[in-house]
């Protein structure tokens, strides 16, 4: 059962009737209290259901319950939900033991009842000795095993039943690496030591399944039996492997409906609110919890009704309905949406609910006029920022150079364009020139990226240090050119220059992370480790090189090799490795060159970290939001395909598939994208004319779900050389018309479960919609790519605002000046961001009114006198550190 903070039952699953008719609830409890629908709570368990949502705990219970059915005895627990970083569901796992407690019962009345019970009990039950030797077992770990009973008794635990940790001792069970650890093992013997019953210990082994290793998942519980002779437990194992499985996939569901950067909405026939994630309310100024029961009609005007009647009548005849809905915001304003609707049935077939996903397609519309903005916002931009941009040929010759490299380098733009390359690449110092012109030469023969750092010889005379980057682009008439910038960085030099007479190995420490932390010398051998490094790797870790460690193939030592040839910069790599237990680990890697006094490289030290959990735990979370923000990112339609397929492909757990789209002259359909198919198959199957059987029925919109030989259609034949066992093919819509399909098909399982179902049929909408904004998005990208490159790459903080003050540019720059990271300041007023760097001495409110009014000034007067003026100021970074800055405003025009 899944419950929502206001403890309403939002889901059951059908395991849910069985109890049903147990307890004689009522036939749908949907949207009811949960402790007033179950008999077996009371008015105590609003405490226990507040302290799940409020401390984020789970809670276990065991709870007696009488109805007219009988005594039943149910195991309960809750579980909670997070989305984001609130606990928001709850899921409520009720399990009858009354079996179970009913078989203690009769275990300790009548041992001849007890034998019968013993022996037909679904769960495995044994009875051991202290030295952990089966000497009786019922059928059901006689079935489990695979063995007779003969061949059991007198063997230890894992033995018996086949656990592959036996086979790591000459021993067998209890004795290999891994059986420390046992979970059975260990309860068993802490039974035998304390005298305490244990009930429910989880427990993950290894078993040899249809030929393959796998784990699987147990509940184990021990009873101490006292006799005369001596003490025996009975221990209760039950497998959980499935059960497990099915928790895990609900959760991954409902953080990926409530974690959907999509709006979700559930409603009955009669429009009322069933369910809707959080970004479905915030689009409309709502919080979820307000909304329950509500009537999707407060989402629209009366203007927007027609339109909507419409589009509900579309979904009651034919099942769906995908299209463009206006809806009105709780203030009032209103917006665009790209909605697509369908219809949820039972198992019998009749309609029940209707589910629907939400897009609001305001920036899209806004598409054009950004466009025309954004050239005439970056055009000034390109003149005025402090960093000189520049432009040159294949060979060098500068066309175009931005003023301020007069104040820089001593010469003009226009000396420097005249007297081309000399002016340049003649001036460089002569033990960098080389080494300029060749990572000239790669960026263009290699597309390599230009970034490097240099001496040049200024007008008067004076050698500075430069910091210059560029991409290569093409001009108008399409011939090769190279765009760039450079930064004066000869007070960046002094300083690290004046560091160097630190200690290396201090320096690479004070830049580590505490963790691991490992020396290895010029060869890459371990020299020194700390106690956590020894209590990873092993004693015996020092003398042995970094890479016996490995595990798997890996370019670590190409990444860290500029280390060893005497490179300074901290470099950051991730490393599969094996711990001492021979467990792989995945491990972030912080390293740093050590040298000696005369400056030769002598090793490195490097400080590690421990990522393995972390991955793994947010892996199914990001999987899910993953693929709406690639998709909001993207500007390439070829991406935005294979970032879908490959979505669909993972979510509903396929392992191949493809998407095709239609020929708007033929009707045939071509396939454009495709993941985990054989080259025979694509020979056979990645064109299909208009008239081809399943292409007609693709054309009527309905998605088709197929069992491999239960539907002939002409794409049998493939699919059967293919070895393919389920098929999904999906309509791909955009205005009303099918434009193509989306396949996804499994090797593996014999039928696409109801859940990937959904999954695959949204994202085929959002294939759709990709086709309508990529041409938009086409256009606008082309424009702005050369630009915005710059801005990024600058090494100087850049901020645009608009008019009102208000911030709608902050590059890497600034959040490296600052701390302040661009998604934290943009929309907000550039002097409230400013006075939140003021130092503390001089925060008050004169001093805010005067920068908010000069602020304004700076925005709305092109003549204000704060204009095309260097400033320098003292700020304070958000982790507490001052810097001195200079700022320079200038304004920028537009139509």
């Amino acid at each position: 059962v899944i419950i929502d903070k206001n403890l309403k039952i939002v889901y059951t699953n059908k395991i849910h009737r069985e109890l049903s008719e147990k307890l004689g609830l009522k036939e749908d409890i949907i949207g009811q209290n949960v402790i007033k629908s179950y008999p077996f709570e009371s008015e105590e368990s609003y405490a226990v259901y507040s302290e799940v949502f409020d401390k984020a705990i789970s809670k276990a219970r065991e709870i007696s319950c009488s109805t007219e059915n009988g005594q039943f005895v149910f195991e309960i627990k809750i579980i909670p939900v997070y989305t984001g970083d609130e606990v928001s569901f709850a899921i409520l796992i009720i399990k009858d033991i009354s079996r179970y407690r009913q078989t203690e019962t009769a275990f300790r009345k009548n041992e001849a009842e007890l034998s019968l019970i013993f022996d037909n009990a679904s769960t495995i039950l044994a009875l051991v000795d202290s030295e952990r030797k089966i000497r009786k077992i019922n059928n059901s770990g006689l079935r489990f095993a695979g063995r007779s009973k003969e061949e059991m008794l007198g063997k230890q635990g894992g033995e018996a039943l086949g656990c592959l940790n036996h086979l790591d001792d000459p021993k067998g069970c209890g004795y290999g690496p891994n059986c420390v650890k046992c979970p059975v093992r260990n309860t068993v013997l802490e039974t035998f030591e304390t005298g305490v019953n244990r009930h429910h210990i989880p427990a993950r082994l290894p078993f040899e399944i249809d030929g393959e290793r796998k784990e699987l998942d147990f509940l184990v519980s021990t009873m101490m039996l006292d006799s005369a002779d001596e003490k025996l437990i009975l221990v209760t194992i039950e497998d959980i492997t499935d059960r497990k499985m099915t928790e895990e996939k609900l959760q991954l569901l409902s953080s990926a409906v409530e974690q959907s950067n999509e709006g979700i909405a559930v409603v009955d026939l009669d429009g009322n609110i069933q369910y809707i994630n959080r970004t479905f309310a915030n689009m409309h100024g709502y919080d979820p919890e307000e909304l329950a029961g509500k009537p999707l009609t407060i989402f629209h005007t009366p203007e927007q009704m027609p339109a909507v009647d419409e589009a509900n009548r579309q979904i009651k005849e034919s099942g769906r309905f995908t299209g463009e809905i206006w809806h009105v915001h709780r203030n009032g304003t209103v917006f665009p949406t790209m909605i697509n609707n369908s219809l949820i049935k039972d198992d019998e077939g009749n309609p029940i609910a209707i589910i629907g996903t939400f897009r609001d397609i305001t920036e899209q519309k806004k598409a054009e006029k950004a466009l025309k903005e954004s050239e005439e916002k970056y055009r000034s931009l390109i003149t005025n920022i402090p960093n000189v941009v520049w432009t040159s040929d294949e060979n060098g010759h500068t066309s175009f150079i931005s003023p301020n490299v007069l104040d820089i380098y001593g010469y003009s733009p226009e000396e420097i364009c005249e007297n081309r390359e000399r002016l340049w690449f003649g001036r460089i110092h002569p033990d960098d020139i080389d080494r300029v012109k060749a990572d000239y030469e790669k960026l263009l023969t290699d597309d390599q990226t230009f970034d490097t750092e240099y001496r040049i010889q200024r007008k008067d005379g004076q050698w500075i240090w430069l910091h210059d980057r560029a991409i290569k682009t093409y001009g108008k008439d399409g011939k090769v050119q190279v765009d760039g910038f450079f930064t004066d960085v000869t007070g960046r030099k002094q300083t690290e220059e004046a560091l160097q007479n630190l200690s290396s190995r201090n320096k690479a420490i004070l830049k580590a992370v505490p963790d691991i932390i490992m020396e290895v010398d010029a060869d890459k051998v371990y020299t020194w480790s700390n106690k956590a490094g020894y209590e990873f790797f092993g004693d015996d870790v020092i003398g042995k090189e970094a890479s016996y460690y490995f595990e798997g193939e890996q370019d670590t030592y190409e990444k860290i090799q500029p280390l060893f040839g005497g490179d300074d910069n901290v470099i950051y790599v991730e490393s599969w490795q094996r711990r001492k237990d021979g467990e792989k680990r995945l491990l972030a890697w912080w390293c740093r060159v050590i040298k000696d006094d005369d400056g030769n490289v002598t090793g490195a030290l490097s400080t590690a970290r421990d990522i393995t959990e972390q991955r793994r735990a947010q892996y199914i979370a990001d999987s899910q939001r993953d693929l709406a923000l690639e998709l909001s990112r993207t500007n390439s339609f070829e991406d935005t395909l294979k970032l879908c397929l490959e979505a669909a492909i993972k979510l509903s757990e396929t392992d191949s598939g493809g998407i095709y789209l239609a020929d708007e002259a033929t009707g045939a359909f071509d396939l454009v994208h495709h993941q985990g198919l054989s080259e025979d198959f694509l020979k056979a199957s990645s064109h299909y004319e208009a008239d081809a059987e399943h292409i007609e029925m693709v054309k009527r919109g309905q998605p088709i779900y197929i069992v491999h030989n239960e539907i002939d259609l002409d794409l049998t034949e493939a699919s059967l050389s293919e070895g393919l066992r389920c098929l999904a093919i999906i309509p791909i819509r955009h205005n009303d018309q099918i434009i193509g399909c989306l396949n996804v098909a499994s090797r593996k399982y014999n039928e696409i479960s109801l859940e990937a179902r959904q999954v695959i049929e949204i994202i085929a909408v959002q294939i759709g919609e990709a086709i309508a904004g990529a041409r938009a998005k086409e256009a606008l990208r082309e424009s702005e790519e050369r630009f915005r490159n710059i801005v990024e790459l600058s090494i100087d903080g850049i901020i645009l605002f608009d008019n009102e003050c208000r911030i709608v540019e902050w590059n890497r720059g600034m959040e490296n000046i600052t701390g302040l990271k661009k998604e934290d300041v943009l929309g907000k007023y550039i002097y409230d961001v400013q006075f939140q760097l003021v130092p503390e001495e001089r925060k008050n409110d004169r001093h805010y009114q005067m920068m908010k009014s000069s602020t304004l000034s700076t925005a709305r007067d092109d003549q204000s006198p704060y204009l095309n003026e260097f400033m320098e100021t003292e700020i304070v970074r958000s982790d507490g550190t001052c810097r001195v800055v200079e700022i320079l405003a200038f304004p920028i025009k537009t139509e």
